[in-house]
């Protein structure tokens, strides 16, 4: 009975350990530069990673500059002197006069503050 309630014990300590990890993604980027333009909600990440998603939506038409391109999907970016990831399905090549914005409605990113309202 001692040998029973040992291994459970055992196997619950581990199904902690192991179960409660998380794994950094692991990408590649290769460097690029290119001004690309925001689709309909363009969600930030802090990495590239799909877990790693900020609270940040950018909206249509925001002008980005792309720096990189992750070998797992993802543009890397720099935003307000910050590098950024947005998922390869949030940026086109051109804008058009519906989904051009003004400064007033871009959302910019810093270290010390996720998101401000510019």
């Amino acid at each position: 009975m001692k040998r029973i309630i040992k291994m459970m014990f055992v196997t619950i300590i581990m199904v902690m350990a192991f179960g409660m990890t998380t794994f950094a993604a692991e990408y590649t980027v290769t460097e690029t530069s290119a001004i690309l333009y925001t689709n309909e909600e363009a969600v930030v990440y802090l990495d590239a990673d799909l877990n790693l998603a900020t609270d940040c939506i950018l909206p249509k038409g925001v002008e980005i500059a792309v720096t990189g391109v992750t070998s797992n999907g993802f543009w890397q970016v720099n935003i307000n002197n910050t590098t950024f990831y947005l998922i390869g399905s949030a940026l086109t090549p051109t804008a058009t006069e519906s989904t051009s914005v003004t400064n007033e409605s871009i959302y910019t990113l810093s270290a010390e503050d996720r998101w401000l309202y510019v």
